[in-house]
């Protein structure tokens, strides 16, 4: 795997749990009203999501420069649009446009000649 899909590759991971985490929450709304165990394990749930995401952000950025890591989280836009639409809502031809525009964006920005790198191990800011 070459080096600008590595990136790509773990946000979109990322950009993963996130939508897990919204279709949870969607699906928890669509419940009417859920016992109040139900609603604890879907609280814990979510935490537990999300506590994930924020994992695996924290070594994407370790690993990555911002400026390559968090444009791609772009990504959200096209999966987000899928599910809606998966949920039945009613998706426009502006709202189509505007994520193709967003996806090219991502593909420009993996494609693009200087590539992500991985930083060496140091952090961006020094150390007090």
């Amino acid at each position: 795997m070459t080096q600008r899909l590595l990136p790509l590759l773990l946000v979109s991971i990322a950009v993963a749990l996130n939508l897990l985490s919204a279709i949870v929450l969607k699906e928890a709304a669509d419940m009417g009203h859920p016992a109040l165990l139900v609603i604890v394990g879907i609280i814990m749930l979510v935490a537990l999501i999300n506590l994930l995401r924020v994992m695996f952000w924290a070594a994407i950025h370790r690993r990555f420069p911002l400026s390559d890591s968090y444009p791609l989280t772009s990504i959200f836009f096209p999966m987000i649009l899928a599910i809606s639409a998966l949920y039945g809502e009613s998706i426009g031809v502006g709202k189509i446009v505007g994520t193709l525009f967003i996806t090219f964006g991502v593909v420009v920005l993996v494609t693009r000649e200087d590539g992500a790198t991985p930083r060496p191990g140091k952090p961006m800011m020094p150390e007090a």
